[in-house]
């Protein structure tokens, strides 16, 4: 309790903060240079869906890091939560990966591929340095980790919005 708030206040303020980044990640890809003339794909509104539902999990999974963060409770439900978050965006960039190689949507697929790898790194020294008592290098491996799941937020909503943007005839 950094600054004396209750924990609830403090994980309330994390969320809005990432819905706050949500947001300007959204208007950013809405209002780039190629939306408007982005070309039509078939089966891009099925790969938006999906995207839909892993942008979800990432928001609900941020959710329950936050709880964890203020409050010290619920380390199995954010495990529990990464595993899901992490079969959401695999199968999104895998289903980009497989359905439109060569579009718009290969670069949030890759960042996704790889930042989920390095989230479960980041998640896993986090916890053996808070069970080890060492507590040095935990605060920047959790901060390190909050951006991590921010970036993987920030790519699976690119990747759900361009996805929408090619479905869109």
């Amino acid at each position: 309790m950094l600054y004396g708030l209750p924990p609830q206040v403090s994980a309330a303020h994390g969320c809005l903060a990432q819905a706050i980044f949500y947001a300007v990640v959204g208007l950013a890809e809405a209002s780039s240079p190629g939306w408007e003339s982005a070309p039509t794909l078939m089966g891009a509104r099925s790969l938006a869906w999906t995207g839909v539902l892993a942008t979800a999990v990432v928001y609900g999974q941020l959710i329950l890091g936050a709880v964890l963060r203020h409050t010290g409770s619920g380390l199995w439900p954010h495990v529990g939560g990464a595993v899901l978050a992490a079969l959401c965006v695999l199968w999104l960039a895998a289903r980009v990966f497989t359905e439109n190689p060569d579009g718009p949507l290969m670069g949030p697929a890759r960042a996704l591929a790889a930042l989920i790898g390095l989230q479960f790194l980041l998640g896993a020294a986090t916890a053996a340095h808070q069970a080890a008592g060492v507590s040095a290098w935990e605060p920047w491996l959790t901060t390190l980790h909050l951006g991590g799941g921010a970036l993987v937020l920030a790519a699976s909503l690119t990747a759900t919005l361009r996805a929408f943007r090619l479905g869109r005839g």
